[in-house]
């Protein structure tokens, strides 16, 4: 019996343009598994270069228009913040 011979394929070194990474994020998108698209994004991600500690900070919860909202509400006197 043969052997089949295989070889890595990185995706990310197939993106050499913004058009190319929107149009495979497009077609991960297309597929509707979240799984997919975030494998896509992973791609995408390093096919920039970024790496984890390249990554901007997230904003800290209190900096969000959704947590100062809800911190509002949980508040006393809620309705006069608003």
């Amino acid at each position: 019996m043969t052997k089949t011979v295989t070889t890595p394929w990185d995706p990310a070194e197939h993106l050499q343009s913004d058009e190319d990474m929107a149009a495979y994020l497009e077609a991960a998108l297309e597929e509707g598994d979240p799984a997919l698209v975030s494998a896509a994004l992973g791609d995408i991600a390093r096919a920039k270069g970024m790496t984890q500690d390249q990554a901007l900070p997230a904003p800290a919860a209190a900096e969000t228009p959704c947590a100062t909202r809800l911190m509002r509400s949980s508040t006393p006197n809620s309705a006069s913040m608003a």
